[in-house]
């Protein structure tokens, strides 16, 4: 049989044809097992919801019966606050407003903070004040 065969040229044809058919179903059959793990997976997810959440339930009954429903609500009421590291400021330690501070420290530090707003609006008044010597001083930016 030669290349040019007609005969040949149609098995060969076929044979292609059936290849990919069966290929073609190989996949399908494929996809249809990944989604019925993943239907399956899904439906083993949906169940432990259903258990944790009835375990949930159980526990707030329990704690009911206790009287430490009360309690438990309080816990879950206050905020809770992520521990957030302060931020080191490389080889200068902490960069300014990161360091935890006490609320004595923070009083002092307002305090300065109004007398040196205080002290910078003295010296501009000063600057503006008159020289007797040479007549109105004025404030220069340089």
């Amino acid at each position: 049989m030669s290349f040019w065969d007609p005969k040949y040229l149609e098995e060969q044809r076929k044979r292609r044809m059936e290849e990919e058919r069966r290929r073609r179903l190989e996949s399908e059959a494929a996809a249809r097992r990944r989604e019925a793990a993943r239907q399956q997976q899904a439906k083993k997810a949906k169940l432990l919801k259903a258990k944790k959440l009835k375990e949930r339930e159980e526990e707030l009954e329990a704690a009911n019966e206790l009287g430490e429903e009360a309690q438990l609500k309080e816990d879950a009421a206050k905020p809770k606050e992520p521990f957030v590291p302060p931020v080191l400021n490389r080889g200068f330690g902490f960069a300014p407003g990161s360091a935890p501070m006490s609320a004595e420290a923070q009083a002092t530090l307002k305090k300065n903070e109004i007398e040196r707003q205080k002290k910078a609006v003295e010296d501009q008044s000063a600057a503006r004040s008159e020289d007797p010597y040479n007549g109105p001083k004025l404030a220069r930016p340089f």
